[in-house]
């Protein structure tokens, strides 16, 4: 085995590249993991969107399709990339409930 030293770095030193793009954590920087973020889901969206053009039906299907891939994408970055817990940015599992209530809420008054 090669220890830090044999290898010319000290064991405190990281990589400048290594430091450049990764936190400690061994997850991509802030700034890199949100721009990430906002491309795949600018591009995803940009997809579903451009394909459901048409009548109203379509629309607020495609609307739907939308909020579903924005959901799924940030999923991914939250679990894959973030490495982080729904309930670290308010989400846990009681709270769908009352999400769900003022979506219904929010739909009846717009009748």
């Amino acid at each position: 085995m090669i220890d830090a030293s044999a290898a010319g770095r000290t064991p405190g030193r990281r990589n400048p590249i290594t430091w450049l793009f990764m936190e400690a954590e061994a997850r991509p920087r802030r700034g890199w993991r949100l721009a990430a973020y906002l491309v795949i889901l600018l591009v995803a969206t940009g997809v579903v969107g451009s394909t459901t053009r048409g009548s109203l039906v379509t629309n607020v299907a495609g609307h739907a399709v939308i909020a579903v891939v924005a959901l799924v994408v940030t999923y991914g970055f939250r679990r894959y990339v973030d490495r982080r817990p729904w309930h670290s940015v308010g989400l846990s599992a009681w709270r769908w409930r009352h999400v769900a209530t003022g979506l219904m809420a929010g739909a009846a008054s717009r009748s």
